[in-house]
């Protein structure tokens, strides 16, 4: 299972323990498009 958690100033992508490998890397996919993607910038303009 993975939790993904936006705060307004930096993205937080939490990776549970018993996630194995492919968990763990899809959890920093998703970090990695939030980033490049500039979501957070993207959100608090439209907030």
């Amino acid at each position: 299972m993975v939790l993904y958690l936006l705060v307004l100033d930096s993205p937080v992508v939490k990776s549970h323990g018993g996630t194995d490998y492919i968990g763990f890397s899809n959890s920093l996919d998703v970090c990695h498009r939030i980033v490049k993607g500039n979501l957070i910038e993207k959100i608090k303009q439209n907030i």
